[in-house]
């Protein structure tokens, strides 16, 4: 690449085609190719430049020209909100479901980004929005998770498209309960049905809504015993993310009670744990701060520990055995420590079985 090629591309990345001798915008100037395979069509397309290419090179061969990663001038335009300058003629069914590297099409990039809006409405199909990745996601599950499904036309937000799982056994309303955007699905579909199915890591709607403070967008009816002490394979149920992030304030007070707030996830921790971990023993129950107090204030429960007791931990026998096998001293300092841990730990433990018991006594003061 010379240096006025090199100029062409640099023109075209920072807006400044317009500036440029008009002799220089050719075919042959135009399509060269840097590094990573991208001419100054796609990084014009990328950064909203395309009005400065002259109007009879903006064709179907330049614009579905692929790069490296497969993806084209559409792509890119896509991805950035500027279909909008792409010739109308030239947003056809073809164009708009090629397939970059990971499998998204122009349709999964506007969709991430929020410019659904400027793809013609005939192209906004079942078959065209449910176009899967190589991760198994949608166009459906990007606007969900994005905050882009008001553009979406109404009658695609079916149970079928609300439901279809990505890779990560994850629907669209995961993703919109994960973002903050549940408000954008059908109350008609915000069904016991729907908000408890679980991803592979068990995670329901109510798991996400609950993480992120937005039980509130869910039907009050939904809020009960049942749905927020379901289990994730954690062993934590909405209420453990209700504390943990500090939204305890969402659930209904009839159920923040001794049995909610004391069921165990798999590593034995309660919702007042993690109100107590993270500061949030304002949302207790008066009745149970003392207790829940006392948690926090263990003095050999270092924020360290709290950590790791969060956490899924490895396991004595199998901390020995990488002992056994590392090559190195490094090596068997750095699990010796694991083992220490997991001593605190369990010593740890057996201090808040005891807070545990006093919590579920009646008699508590």
């Amino acid at each position: 690449m010379n240096s006025e090629q090199k100029k062409i591309i640099e023109a075209a990345e920072n807006g400044t085609l317009n500036q440029l001798a008009p002799k220089l915008l050719t075919q042959e100037n135009l399509t060269i190719k840097d590094s990573d395979g991208g001419t100054p069509f796609h990084w014009a397309a990328q950064n909203g430049h395309l009005d400065q290419i002259p109007q009879e090179l903006l064709t179907q061969e330049n614009l579905i020209m692929e790069k490296d990663n497969a993806m084209t001038p559409l792509h890119e335009a896509a991805y950035s909100c500027h279909l909008d300058q792409i010739p109308r003629e030239l947003l056809t069914q073809e164009n708009l479901t090629m397939k970059d590297r990971k499998g998204w099409t122009p349709l999964h990039y506007a969709a991430y980004s929020g410019a659904l809006d400027q793809i013609p409405r005939e192209l906004l199909t079942q078959e065209n929005l449910t176009m899967k990745d190589r991760k198994g996601w949608t166009p459906l599950h990007w606007a969900a998770k994005k905050g882009y499904l008001d553009q979406i036309p109404r009658e695609l937000l079916t149970q079928e498209n609300l439901t279809i799982k990505n890779g990560d056994g994850e629907t669209t309303l995961h993703g919109a309960a994960k973002n903050g955007h549940l408000t954008q699905i059908p109350r008609e579909f915000l069904t016991q049905e729907n908000l408890t199915i679980k991803a592979f890591e068990g995670k329901t709607p109510f798991h996400w809504a609950a993480w992120h403070g937005d039980l509130d967008q869910i039907p009050r009816e939904f809020l009960t015993q049942e749905n927020l002490t379901i289990k994730n394979k954690y062993g934590d149920a909405p209420l453990h993310e209700a504390a943990y992030s500090g939204h305890l304030d969402q659930i209904p007070e009839e159920l923040l009670n001794t049995e909610n707030l004391t069921i165990k996830n798999y590593s034995g921790w309660t919702p007042l744990h993690n109100a107590a971990a993270n500061g949030h023993l304002d949302q207790i129950p008066e009745e149970f701060r003392p207790a829940a107090k006392k948690i926090g204030q263990i003095s050999d429960l270092t924020a360290d520990t709290m950590t790791n007791l969060l956490r899924k931990v490895p396991t004595k026998e199998s901390l020995e055995v990488l002992m056994e096998y590392s090559d190195s001293q490094s090596e068997k300092d750095f699990f010796q420590k694991g083992l220490d841990t997991l001593k605190k730990m369990e010593a740890s433990r057996q201090k808040l079985s005891d807070v545990i018991a006093e919590i579920s006594n009646p008699q508590i003061s």
